[in-house]
């Protein structure tokens, strides 16, 4: 995971990685519930996990935690953001959009968010998206 955490701490600087090893093979459903579980022992929100017979390794974020808690509300507006293999963000391929659930969700091993750019919501890895403001009255 050492390529996934180079990448992470180009957008997370504080992602951390943690491993366990599990009594035995679990299914993918049972596996996810111990990673939701952990992020309430170690205080961070889990952005990507990897499992592999019984070793778990997962990347979570203390600071993402508490930023989508506070700010991750269905109706805000946020930004996509695009980066290059340096990680310098490239302005003309960013865009803005509305956070469609307050929610978070794993597609594969990865943390996404639900987004609309006006045509239809799709997922989006939690790590690419900004919240720019908040949606009124929250």
């Amino acid at each position: 995971m050492n390529g996934i955490i180079d990448t992470l701490e180009m957008y997370v600087p504080d992602v951390v990685s943690a491993k366990l090893t599990l009594d035995k093979v679990l299914a993918r459903a049972d596996v996810e519930r111990i990673v939701l579980n952990m992020e309430n022992i170690l205080g961070g929100m889990v952005l990507h996990y990897s499992c592999s017979g019984r070793n778990l390794e997962f990347l979570y974020s203390p600071s993402l935690k508490k930023l989508w808690k506070e700010k991750g509300i269905a109706g805000s507006r946020v930004r996509y953001i695009q980066r290059d293999v340096k990680g310098n963000i490239i302005d003309d391929m960013c865009r803005e959009g509305v956070l469609m659930s307050g929610g978070t969700f794993f597609v594969s091993c990865d943390r996404c968010v639900s987004v609309s750019f006006g045509s239809g919501s799709e997922a989006y890895d939690i790590t690419t998206i900004e919240i720019l403001e908040q949606q009124d009255g929250e």
